[in-house]
């Protein structure tokens, strides 16, 4: 056992258990009688901008908890005449930075220094940064220096100082690698930010801040109620945020009360799971979305993070017949019998830019919208044919791919052209209400069709493409991405986990040489999509590590061994790094969220199973994430090893017809459920199991 550690914190994702991770927590002592503490001023100039002030707040938070016994650490405007103090800010709310650092300290973009300095004859400590977002970023990486580890799901906070307060080891430098970091969780899963409340988007931004994450990302399919838009005194239609009992999207099953099933004991207190936005009375949902989303995004911002809104435009749901039937025909097109707005003619465009004015004005702090869009061939936009085009179109295509031949001769040419005439409908709404600040994307899966994107797409629109294949360090998408980097930004987005396969376990081994492949390709930065938390924390954590000029590319075992000492203590590293790098590399994956089918491995016992991946999740407190895929396991996993058994005549078929919530047509029960039958879609009250 370490000694001088706080209480460890055990926790434990999968089915069977396979992993712990520990958050340490400093454990309050009472102060030695009379031993008086030294006031440390952090000084953060009135003229600061909030991130700095912030940066001053984090630090007295972390200096005051690791020092508690010896100092006091409390923000203020001032320097004293006299005295230690640590000064935070930049150059410009820090008049003496730029003399004691030097001009080129500061001058890469993202930079910061940490340093002991001398200031009329008294040490300080000086936490500076290139903007204030930086300077955020240095006060982070001291923590961290001094011992303490920030993950996406979690803390490991250092031991206690007994000792009194040092500046002596301050001495930091570092700078980022690629400018943009993003974090993504995408809406649609049970087990996604689509059932989180206030309290859990606010701890994951603030993990992402202390990761030094640039931005958070969010993405709205045609029927996310945060999207919903007017045009035409007509209402976009909208579905739901996901719960237990509404929005059977993505495989998800529904029940009447999820305090029933199996491994519920202790964690459900309420019978429906979900966002309290998503449980409203149905006309309150678009209001309750937007009034969610808007909190979030104020509070991203308020942390240092910019806001990356993907919007879809080519489905179905993204372009509702009610509202584009109310343009005139010469401001439409055609494409699988579905009517599309032209954003090229006045109507069209009316149509697309209320869709983006709605979205600013929803949510002003969006700093990049994102036209988001399906695989070739898919939907009515990514379908369209040039046989399709409107008469203008053709020939304005025709001059496009006479200067582009390679490009014109792909497959996905004539659809990038259409949805590229969709983002510069956008830009030109943007502009017009003022918010040049604000830039555009596009993405989808994967990385083939950029070469035709590239053709027709402004140079200022930024490509986010999904890495679904896990193949961002072959030589096909490095070359892929190399070919395009070099003319507009590119900002890949790999994958923690997958949602079609390998969705819980472990997440994906993390790329090796990460930033020096990111370098190679010319990328403007990366971004992680998942939907869980635990226990995908290595992997956000090597990648982040390893985008840092002090720690470029460094190895997956550093980074185990590192977090092993954060959490277990120094005495643990190398031991539990060990633990930590075989689980990451060898652990088992396995799990799919996206159809009505879990797992489709045999298990021996699955209620069994299921319960003893409840206990574990519940140890050191359980996440949103882990709550959900319990409703999963027993609704898209058990019925499909009951309806096994009884296949083969080990389990006896029973049947109960009662009317389906949302449905309104009969439904089979088809397995038992703690003394009640259990239907698609509800739990009747008065039938019980034979």
């Amino acid at each position: 056992m370490v000694r001088n550690l706080p209480p460890l914190r055990v926790r434990f994702e999968s089915p069977a258990a396979v992993l712990v991770m520990v958050a340490l927590s400093a454990v309050p002592q009472a102060l030695p009688s009379g031993q008086p503490l030294e006031s440390i001023p952090i000084v953060v100039s009135s003229q600061a901008a909030p991130l700095e002030r912030l940066a001053g707040e984090e630090l007295a938070r972390g200096l005051g908890r690791r020092f508690r016994e010896t100092a006091r650490f409390e923000v203020t405007d001032a320097l004293p005449q006299h005295g230690r103090a640590i000064v935070v800010g930049t150059c410009a709310s820090v008049p003496f930075a730029s003399s004691v650092l030097g001009d080129d300290a500061l001058k890469a973009p993202g930079s910061f220094v940490v340093r002991k300095v001398q200031v009329d004859g008294r040490d300080v400590g000086l936490v500076a940064g290139s903007g204030p977002r930086a300077t955020l970023h240095a006060a982070y990486a001291l923590l961290e220096a001094l011992g303490d580890g920030f993950t996406i799901s979690y803390d490991a906070l250092g031991p206690q100082r007994a000792g009194p307060f040092s500046l002596e080891g301050w001495d930091l430098a570092d700078a980022p690698v690629v400018p943009e970091r993003i974090i993504f969780n995408g809406h649609n899963f049970l087990s996604s930010c689509s059932t989180w409340d206030l309290p859990q988007w606010e701890h994951w931004i603030r993990q992402a801040a202390k990761m030094r994450y640039t931005a958070i990302m969010v993405h709205a399919y045609g029927n996310n109620p945060m999207a919903c838009f007017t045009h035409h005194g007509k209402i976009k239609p909208t579905g739901y945020l996901t719960t237990s009992v509404k929005g059977r999207d993505w495989g998800t099953q529904h029940v009447n009360d999820v305090r029933r099933l199996h491994g519920a004991e202790g964690i459900f207190r309420e019978p429906v799971f979900g966002a309290k936005a998503a449980q409203v009375p149905d006309e309150e949902r678009v209001a309750a979305a937007k009034a969610l989303m808007k909190q979030v995004f104020a509070f991203a911002v308020a942390q240092g993070l910019d806001v990356v809104f993907a919007i879809d435009v080519d489905t179905p749901s993204s372009n509702p017949p009610e509202m584009i039937g109310t343009l005139p025909d010469s401001a439409r097109l055609t494409s699988r019998g579905h009517a599309l707005a032209n954003p090229d003619t006045p109507e069209g465009y009316d149509y697309w830019r209320a869709q983006a004015e709605s979205l600013l004005h929803d949510y002003p702090q969006i700093s990049r919208l994102v036209v988001w869009f399906r695989s070739r061939g898919s939907t009515p936009w990514r379908a369209l044919s040039v046989e399709e085009f409107p008469e203008a179109w053709k020939a304005e295509y025709a001059r496009a791919v006479a200067e582009a031949p390679a490009a014109g001769r792909l497959e996905d040419a004539p659809n990038m052209f259409a949805i590229s005439r969709i983002a510069r409908a956008f830009r030109r709404a943007l502009d017009a209400s003022g918010r040049r600040d604000v830039t555009l994307g596009a993405g989808t899966w994967g990385f083939g069709h950029m070469e035709a994107a590239d053709a027709f797409f402004p140079r200022d629109v930024a490509f986010l493409p999904l890495d679904s294949a896990i193949a961002f360090d072959t030589p096909q998408v490095q070359g892929e991405i190399r070919a395009i980097g070099v003319k507009r930004p590119v900002v890949p987005i790999v994958w923690a986990h997958h949602d079609d396969r390998t969705y819980i376990g472990r997440p994906y081994t993390p790329f090796s040489r990460f930033a020096s492949r990111l370098r190679e390709v010319h990328a403007a930065g990366f971004g992680i999509i998942h939907w869980t938390t635990r226990p995908l924390d290595i992997y956000f954590k090597s990648l982040a590590e390893q985008v840092w000029r002090s720690t470029e590319d460094l190895p997956l075992a550093e980074t185990c061994r590192r977090m092993a000492e954060r959490s277990f203590g120094p005495a643990l590293r190398d031991p539990m790094g060990r633990c930590l790098l075989s689980w990451v590399t060898e652990g088992p994956q396995f799990g799919r969220e996206t159809t009505d089918r879990f797992i489709d491995r045999p298990l021996p016992e699955p209620e069994e199973t299921i319960a003893l991946y409840a206990r574990a999740s519940r140890t050191g407190g359980i996440s949103r994430g882990e709550e959900a895929l319990i409703i999963s396991l027993n609704l898209r996993w058990l019925p499909y090893f009951e309806a096994q058994r009884q296949a083969l005549g080990l389990r006896p078929e029973r049947r109960t017809y009662t009317p389906a919530i949302e449905q309104g047509h009969l439904a089979m029960v088809v397995f038992p459920l703690r003394g009640r039958a259990v239907v698609s879609g509800v739990i009747p009250e008065r039938t019980t199991a034979p």
